[in-house]
């Protein structure tokens, strides 16, 4: 069975686009670094990608204040669930979780650009992570890390990236090789 849902959404992702007004250059700033956890989460079966509103915008870059609701990378949307620096959950991520379902992500916010780093502490399953600059350009990604269970805390892996990002969108293992997604591709974030 075909499903027209992806293909719709992704065609009005990128009418979004063209109509949309040339993204400013990224301002320099300097690369603090920020630690952060990551969570759990077991994949669960693909829903149809989220439906943009009449009123929602869709950028290639992360616009300042806002949280954008998917992002869509080569194609493939994702419905988010956002936090930012500073917020409830920030350092817990998926942490604790047991599953995160295959159309959904979790991105990590900051409000300038940051050497994030992330470890497993707290996971269940296994993820992709992927750093994504202000202007939504994939810098780095790391495939398939595993979760580990039992590890002490001080002898986990910490995952870092090789320039300072905007932010990081967690995914469930196996995604970024199933579509392909590179350092320089370019994300599409879809805000209400």
């Amino acid at each position: 069975m075909v499903n027209v849902a992806v293909p719709v959404a992704v065609a009005l992702i990128l009418v979004g686009v063209a109509c949309n007004v040339p993204a400013q250059p990224p301002t320099a700033a300097p690369a603090p670094v920020a630690v952060v956890p990551t969570a759990t989460s077991v994949p669960a079966p693909i829903a149809a990608p989220p439906t943009p509103s009449p009123t929602a915008s869709v950028r290639p870059e992360l616009v300042e204040g806002r949280a954008p609701v998917a992002v869509a990378l080569r194609g493939r949307v994702y419905r988010l669930e956002v936090v930012r620096a500073g917020e409830p959950g920030y350092f817990k991520g998926l942490g604790e979780r047991d599953a995160l379902p295959l159309d959904r992500g979790m991105l990590f916010l900051e409000s300038q650009d940051v050497a994030m780093t992330f470890w497993m502490k707290g996971m269940r399953f296994p993820l992709d992570l992927i750093w994504i600059d202000r202007a939504g350009r994939i810098v780095h990604v790391e495939r398939n890390v595993p979760h580990q269970p039992g590890v002490p805390h001080s002898q986990l892996p910490i995952y870092r990236p090789p320039r300072p990002s905007r932010a990081v969108l967690e995914l469930n293992a196996g995604q970024a090789d199933a579509h392909g997604f590179q350092v320089g591709d370019q994300a599409l974030f879809s805000y209400d």
